[in-house]
């Protein structure tokens, strides 16, 4: 039933996931940070409006009892922590990158 829910949230990590990665090894233009901004922007603005996205689903599938909001919060909060993580184990990465470039 959350399905689209699920997959609204997990648009920030493949984001940054993916733009991260490339920005990182410069395959595009855009700057790493400015890919970040926007990416924790949007992440932070689901954790908030999100929850009427529930609602909508509901109605569009025409479902009597929706997601229940404890399990909405636990799968939010969890998707936000790995949208973190990600962007650590960027951090982590380019300044990996960067010694490797310097060297040489």
């Amino acid at each position: 039933m959350f399905h689209i829910v699920v997959i609204i949230l997990f648009l920030p990590i493949a984001s940054q996931l993916i733009l991260g990665s490339f920005s990182i090894a410069q395959k595009i233009n855009l700057k790493y940070s400015v890919i970040t901004q926007i990416n924790i922007a949007v992440a932070i603005a689901l954790l908030i409006a999100a929850p009427k996205l529930l609602d909508v689903e509901a109605k569009i599938e025409h479902v009597r009892s929706i997601m229940p909001r404890t399990t909405y919060y636990t799968l939010a909060i969890f998707l936000f922590l790995a949208f973190l993580s990600v962007i650590g184990f960027q951090l982590v990465w380019k300044k990996g990158h960067k010694k490797r470039l310097n060297r040489d």
